[in-house]
């Protein structure tokens, strides 16, 4: 599973792969790695800090948009944010500019909201009801799952996040 892939390496890297003073000898990958075979934690003290990035404020609106054929997803190859994976369609916005469109017009009152971190991208993640002034445009790939095929198809934990909003 992607999702659990990526989950285990930050949480090796927040856990045993420190910057100031790495646990080498406790990391399951260490015979794999470039740092460790420099010397490990003696190699570690010699590189320079890590400058700290400035955060970038994004919101993402997502539409729980249902039917009696199941809940509206889509799969954007082009999205800045889960790219070609299945999501709920998304207003995504950074800094307030507008990024990515998947739907047009006035949403409902909001159902929900998450707080989350994509490396430099502190997220607010809204879910939104969709309305009869909402459309999706036609270029947009979509289908429509159950909640719980949903949830296995969107790999992602902001989408897990979000999907946790309507159970």
């Amino acid at each position: 599973d992607p999702g659990e892939h990526n989950q285990a390496l930050m949480e090796l890297g927040a856990l045993v792969c420190l910057p100031d003073r790495p646990l080498c000898g406790s990391c399951p990958l260490s015979g794999q790695c470039a740092s460790f075979q420099k010397g490990g934690p003696v190699f570690a003290a010699t590189l320079p800090p890590k400058r700290r990035e400035t955060k970038l404020e994004s919101r993402i609106e997502f539409l729980a948009d249902h039917s009696p054929e199941g809940l509206l997803f889509v799969r954007d190859p082009h999205s800045r944010f889960l790219k070609d994976q299945w999501m709920l369609p998304a207003r995504i916005s950074i800094s307030g500019q507008i990024l990515t469109e998947h739907w047009r017009g006035a949403p409902g009152k909001q159902l929900g909201s998450v707080r989350h971190t994509i490396t430099r991208h502190a997220i607010e993640a809204v879910l939104l009801p969709a309305s009869p002034r909402v459309r999706i445009p036609g270029e947009t790939l979509t289908a429509r799952f159950s909640l719980a095929q949903g949830r296995k198809r969107a790999a992602s934990s902001l989408m897990q996040k979000i999907l946790s909003i309507l159970e």
